[in-house]
């Protein structure tokens, strides 16, 4: 009888922790999955549960304490560079990416190619974005916000507009392209065209942030960096 009520308790843990992860209550999954570890320490389905809970939270910090706690640096080695990256150990994350598995090797892409943006390696980060669009047609909108980016801090604001083109992206599509292709023409002089593609950056970021819910104040910040170029179109 004793030796029942261990594996009686893991399954009612069990079942609450299913429940909370079908309902997206993260803290409470959380909460719960420390409590299966208490009784079972070995467990590596959960062990993994824990760390992307973590995540989840942007409890960055935690999740690469529990990935190393728990053994896991080599099989969630992916998961251990987001959390690098997003503690602002760039150099780190960069080493740990050589560690992740190829069946994840889009992903590794996208996080590298941010390690070098953020890193100043302009070149090799558009060189990483063009590898994603050639082998993994990737075109979500944080890809080709991204890819702009790196185009105009590496000194290639004039290829803008093809790369556009080669993406099928429109500034129209969200006010970060736009946004970033305004800059691109700040970039190369064309302060006319910017200060129209500003004006469309701020109409559809305004659109999109109060269809969002966005309050009036929360608005506005969101949208400073258009109305600081605006104001700077201005005075040229």
């Amino acid at each position: 009888m004793p030796e029942s009520q261990p594996s009686s308790q893991m399954s009612v843990l069990i079942n609450r922790l299913d429940t909370h992860l079908k309902s997206g209550r993260h803290k409470k999954a959380l909460k719960t999955a420390e409590e299966v570890l208490n009784v079972d320490p070995s467990d590596e389905d959960v062990r993994r549960c824990k760390v992307v809970l973590l995540l989840e939270l942007n409890r960055f910090a935690d999740a690469l304490a529990a990935i190393s706690a728990h053994g896991l640096d080599k099989e969630l080695a992916f998961e251990r560079a987001y959390c690098q990256y997003r503690e602002g150990k760039l150099e780190d994350a960069l080493v740990t990416l050589q560690m992740v598995s190829k069946d994840r090797q889009e992903a590794k892409l996208q996080l590298e190619a941010q390690l070098r943006y953020r890193l100043g390696q302009y070149p090799e980060a558009i060189a990483i974005y063009r590898q994603l669009f050639q082998q993994y047609k990737a075109e979500t909108m944080e890809v080709q916000t991204n890819v702009l980016a790196a185009y105009v801090a590496g000194g290639q604001a004039a290829e803008v507009p093809a790369v556009l083109e080669a993406m099928k992206a429109s500034p129209k599509d969200s006010f970060e392209v736009a946004f970033n292709s305004a800059c691109a023409l700040l970039e190369t002089g064309e302060l006319e065209a910017a200060q129209e593609r500003l004006l469309l950056a701020q109409r559809v970021g305004e659109e999109t942030l109060i269809e969002e819910g966005l309050e009036e104040e929360e608005l506005a910040k969101e949208l400073v960096p258009i109305t600081a170029q605006l104001a700077y179109v201005a005075h040229r």
